[in-house]
């Protein structure tokens, strides 16, 4: 994917705005939890982790997302799900934990580009079986799901 970086600056050089606009503009949108979310067998949202910014065409976004979570069964695959608004999977990954009420740490990080205007991301999770629960209840554990913009495309 080509990037439109930015010039190298020297004394004296009038900064221009097409200099400003290839600047990343940084964070869009984020979440930090402040309750659990549950998990099953059902393909869910995970609660609050779903962000809607205002897109600029020809930007490229950073999406990520990270949190620690348990499962009661062992050796249950977790599935999260990075999708758009209407569920439409951009990126997942997927976790097992050997022991049976364990806790792993699930970390998602998605580049992409997409249209101008309104645009929603959002987080989705389940588990191959048994529950589970994503820790978001504070105490110095959180989960986080952050849109930054990274600078045009």
């Amino acid at each position: 994917m080509a990037v439109s970086p930015n010039t190298v600056f020297t004394a004296g050089q009038i900064l221009t705005a097409v200099q400003q606009n290839n600047f990343p503009r940084g964070v869009m949108a984020y979440f930090v939890s402040t309750a659990n979310s549950s998990i099953s067998t059902s393909t869910a949202d995970i609660t609050g982790a779903s962000l809607t910014f205002t897109a600029v065409a020809n930007r490229l976004y950073r999406a990520t997302f990270a949190g620690d979570y348990s499962q009661t069964t062992a050796n249950a695959v977790a599935g999260f799900y990075l999708t758009d608004g209407s569920n439409v999977v951009q990126n997942n990954v997927a976790n097992s934990i050997s022991v049976a009420n364990g806790f792993s740490t699930a970390s998602l990080t998605f580049l992409f580009t997409t249209t101008a205007g309104s645009t929603t991301r959002k987080m989705r999770c389940d588990l191959s079986s048994g529950t589970g629960t994503i820790r978001g209840t504070g105490g110095g554990v959180f989960y986080t799901f952050i849109i930054e913009d990274m600078g045009p495309t």
